[in-house]
């Protein structure tokens, strides 16, 4: 009950902020199965993340949605959906900042991140269709374009696994993903 109230406060609540990020790249999955080997590669990978930034902390929540819309001569070969947290390890855009005198101002600078997401992943390839855990550890930038508008870069690197059951073998990959894109702030 108590943290139920404090989490409601109003300098709590005025210190989230929620942002969109899409960003597009590309993405290498190297997917192994018992007598299975073959390397998912694609030039149009596609992430849509919401984001739920706390600016106390330099944190942030993300909800993640990542597709694979062509790879390997086959449409849709690879989807997650996961959930993550980043952190900042210079703060966030467009922050207030105190100075001398009780002045402040909003600061624009290129901002860091590094992250981890845990999710859901779908691999379809040649006569296969399998369903992974994913954990993809992150890192990237964020850099100023306009008062309510971010470029960003991205380098996530991907694994996950799957333990079959009965007869069927243990599936897994692990591969890289860069993307560059834009963050909405204001919308």
């Amino acid at each position: 009950m108590l943290f139920t109230s404090l989490a409601w406060t109003p300098s709590l609540r005025a210190a989230l902020v929620s942002t969109v990020d899409v960003n597009v790249g590309l993405s290498s999955l190297n997917v192994k199965a018992e007598n299975y080997s073959k390397t998912l590669a694609s030039t149009s990978a596609m992430e849509i993340n919401y984001v739920l930034k706390h600016a106390v902390a330099s944190a942030a929540y993300v909800i993640s949605f990542t597709e694979m819309f062509r790879g390997n001569g086959k449409d849709l070969p690879y989807s997650l959906l996961s959930f993550g947290a980043r952190y900042y390890t210079s703060g966030f855009n467009g922050s207030r900042l105190l100075l001398d005198q009780g002045v402040s101002a909003k600061v624009w600078r290129a901002t860091p991140f590094i992250g981890l997401h845990v999710g859901m992943a779908n691999v379809s390839i040649d006569d296969f269709n399998a369903s992974i855990i994913d954990i993809s550890p992150r890192m990237g930038v964020e850099l100023p374009v306009t008062a309510s508008l971010l470029g960003q870069a991205q380098l996530v690197l991907q694994s996950g696994s799957a333990a079959g059951s009965g007869s069927q073998s243990t599936i897994s990959y692990t591969g890289i993903s860069a993307y560059l894109g834009i963050v909405i702030v204001d919308f």
